[in-house]
């Protein structure tokens, strides 16, 4: 049976927020979570891992024929988010202890991180320590994988690399937070505010649909204008290295 995780009744209850979902169903592969600041995106995943416990309700997994609760899955489990405290040690020494069996300089080489091995943790930046996090989650032998909010801090010739990595993961359930317009809302879109969930599911073209062009009739979207124009294409966010670079070859440099 494929790895997935059902929730039916779920609240989490504080002084001033409650979220609640009555039933949604979460299956092995990619889904982006998305909402406004504050509308129970952190909370949501936290009860997924099952580092908080919810109100009432449940999410069982279904782990290799094995139903699992929320509550017993941290050990098949990755969360990166920015309240994840980790010693300040080396990071080769965090990577040794932390990343599985896999060897430190590979996992420092695969997620752009070799140059900062010998490095004490809290002497990174903030955007190479959620770096070694990511490095750290995403080495595991885990079946699911969280990451909230993994392309804030980091540069835009990161995030494309980050992207790719996410999006090549097979055989886990994957779900990431995030409000960075990337080619992972091709895939499972779940929307919450103000912790209700109300959408979840694909939009054809959606990344296309985010961009606006601006003409003297008013605004197109580009997938429209690709429409109108005859033609198809996908979008692919280039960083910001990348354009300087183009563009420096077309100028000359006084």
């Amino acid at each position: 049976m494929a790895l997935k995780a059902v929730i039916k009744g779920l609240v989490k209850k504080f002084p001033k927020f409650t979220l609640s979902i009555d039933s949604l169903e979460l299956v092995e592969g990619l889904h982006v979570l998305v909402g406004p600041n504050g509308s129970g995106k952190t909370v949501f995943l936290k009860l997924l891992t099952g580092v908080m416990r919810p109100s009432k309700g449940s999410i069982i997994y279904n782990l290799n024929g094995e139903n699992v609760p929320s509550s017993r899955i941290l050990p098949y489990a990755a969360l990166v988010s920015t309240d994840v405290v980790l010693p300040n040690w080396k990071v080769r020494d965090l990577l040794e202890i932390y990343a599985g069996d896999e060897d430190p300089e590979d996992v420092a080489e695969s997620f752009m991180i070799k140059e900062f091995l010998d490095k004490k943790y809290y002497d990174l930046s903030s955007g190479y320590k959620k770096r070694v996090q990511i490095a750290i989650a995403m080495s595991l032998p885990v079946s699911v994988l969280l990451l909230d909010e993994p392309f804030i801090n980091v540069d835009s010739q990161y995030v494309n690399f980050l992207e790719e990595k996410i999006l090549n993961i097979t055989g886990k359930l994957v779900v990431v937070a995030s409000h960075i317009p990337t080619r992972l809302l091709e895939h499972n879109i779940i929307f919450i505010n103000n912790g209700r969930i109300l959408f979840s599911g694909k939009i054809p073209g959606i990344v296309k649909k985010l961009v606006e062009i601006e003409t003297e009739k008013g605004g197109i979207t580009l997938d429209d204008a690709l429409t109108i124009c005859g033609m198809d294409g996908e979008i692919r966010i280039r960083s910001l290295q990348e354009v300087i670079l183009e563009y420096s070859k077309t100028v000359s440099i006084s």
